[in-house]
């Protein structure tokens, strides 16, 4: 059985739910605290591209190791848009990127992009699947929205 927990008290929470309240940003059942995802909107990545690469904020944001524009590069690898494969991910695996992306926005403290790690190992993308620091990477998301 996979433990999922929500980002904000680190309660366990079924898959619908955690998912739900991932993508959606919408209320944490136990704690009722908000917890907006910036990422899901597709129309936001978009408005990131000019033309046929991502904006000029975003690319100086990831060479500039800003955890913002990670996330947005690496979410732009998940959802497939080609601008970001093509800037991002090169010749390399598109999910070891967007992995990479992610991890490194995490370890400077953006408690999404830790989500975002948990979820990389859970589900295996970029990553061996290991349940366990999948786990780990959820509660550091928690500690990190609980710390704001």
């Amino acid at each position: 059985m996979n433990i999922y927990v929500y980002p904000c008290c680190g309660r366990e929470a079924c898959f619908g739910c955690a998912t739900a309240f991932a993508v959606n940003g919408v209320a944490c059942g136990p704690c009722g605290r908000t917890f907006p995802n910036r990422l899901g909107d597709t129309a936001r990545l978009h408005a990131y591209i000019d033309g046929t690469t991502p904006s000029k904020s975003v690319r100086q944001g990831v060479a500039a190791g800003e955890p913002w524009a990670q996330c947005y590069a690496a979410q732009g690898l998940w959802m497939g848009l080609k601008p970001f494969i093509d800037t991002f991910a090169g010749d390399r695996d598109v999910d070891s990127a967007a992995a990479r992306l992610f991890h490194d926005a995490a370890v400077h403290g953006d408690s999404e992009a830790a989500f975002r790690v948990g979820q990389c190992f859970e589900h295996g993308r970029g990553v061996g699947r290991d349940l366990h620091h999948a786990f780990s990477w959820y509660r550091k998301a928690a500690e990190h929205v609980r710390a704001l």
